[in-house]
């Protein structure tokens, strides 16, 4: 006899669809990153009478989708020594809105493939690059494009942000892309001079 072995599976808090319709097409999650502090505090809700009050908090989490949208979720946290800890996402309906928050945020011509935030210390603004070479600087309160750059010569699958003024990025065959965007345009215009 063969014995085999059972293999569990990690069981999620919560899941929820991010993605695409019911059709199952376009639904894939491609790039995913958490964010800051949402725009719950962290707090004492009120308690039910003879019960301990229980603390809420929420963090942002962005998804980017095979659709070349991205969503911006709100998971809020509630923990009570009566029940444990509750977790939900927020919106849960397509007629809902995040409050001081934009949740759809269109504009990749194809899959999503990194997101980040712009600085550790700010989640007004966030980043995503997608399969079509594209890179979008976003407001995350209003939802509106800031920036977007183009030309790169093959998809970008990796950024990162160094402080607030340097982008790290591939999309150019074997070279990695530094964007300086605290130099002014003609110091730039002059090169670098890097002394060793």
């Amino acid at each position: 006899l063969q014995q085999t072995a059972t293999v569990e599976r990690p069981v999620p808090n919560i899941r929820f669809r991010a993605h695409g319709a019911n059709s199952g097409k376009g639904d894939a999650i491609t790039a995913i990153t958490c964010g800051n502090d949402g725009t719950i505090p962290m707090s004492a809700a009120q308690g039910v009478e003879g019960m301990r009050p229980q603390r809420m908090s929420s963090l942002i989490l962005l998804t980017g989708g095979e659709d070349g949208s991205v969503k911006q979720w709100e998971i809020l946290s509630q923990e009570s020594l009566s029940f444990g800890t509750r977790m939900e996402h927020w919106p849960r309906l397509s007629t809902q809105r995040m409050q001081r928050r934009c949740h759809l945020f269109p504009g990749h011509n194809g899959p999503v493939t990194t997101l980040a935030h712009q600085s550790a210390y700010d989640s007004s603004k966030f980043l995503s690059c997608g399969r079509d070479g594209s890179i979008f600087l976003w407001s995350a309160a209003s939802g509106d494009e800031l920036f977007r750059m183009d030309g790169f010569s093959e998809n970008i699958s990796s950024l990162a942000c160094i402080g607030r003024d340097l982008l790290v990025t591939n999309g150019m065959g074997q070279y990695v892309c530094v964007n300086d965007f605290g130099i002014d345009e003609d110091a730039a215009s002059e090169g670098y001079d890097l002394e060793w």
